[in-house]
């Protein structure tokens, strides 16, 4: 538990010291085809810091912050996020697929290629995936964890 608080800590750390990235414009992706949309990469703020724990250590971390006596966790897989904001640090748990496809997708896979890696890995169909990606998307894009798309 101990070096995965540690990671935790670390991720928070670099993504307070990333470079700053501009905005992502959706302006820039209005009117791309429906069939770019497989070879999309995503290039994503620098700030934003995926963690796999095995113990939901950001909520014990976010009870000290606010200064509560945090009870024991127990074990469980927690998927995080850190990333830097405007003003401040944030972090966010998500789904074990939407942090999957993140990973590719940071690691330079096309859209297409990082779906169907996340759908064999989780025996989803492919065009079960389309809805989820779309809400992740949205919801990476609000939270400003996007600086781009290129198609």
């Amino acid at each position: 538990m101990l070096l995965e608080a540690m990671r935790l800590d670390w991720a928070f750390m670099e993504a307070f010291d990333a470079p700053a990235a501009p905005p992502f414009d959706p302006a820039s992706i209005a009117s791309a085809p429906e069939d770019a949309w497989p070879a999309a990469t995503i290039v994503f703020d620098p700030s934003v810091r995926p963690v796999a724990l095995s113990w939901p250590l950001h909520e014990t971390r976010a009870a000290i912050r606010a200064k509560s006596a945090p009870a024991r966790p127990e074990p469980r897989d927690a998927f995080v996020v850190v990333w830097r904001g405007r003003e401040s640090l944030h972090h966010a748990e998500i789904e074990r697929d939407a942090f999957a496809l993140l990973e590719a997708l940071r690691a330079g896979a096309q859209l297409g290629a990082a779906c169907e890696a996340v759908a064999r890995a989780t025996g989803a169909d492919v065009a079960e995936l389309g809805p989820k990606v779309g809400a992740w998307f949205a919801e990476w894009t609000s939270r400003g964890w996007v600086s781009a798309v290129r198609l």
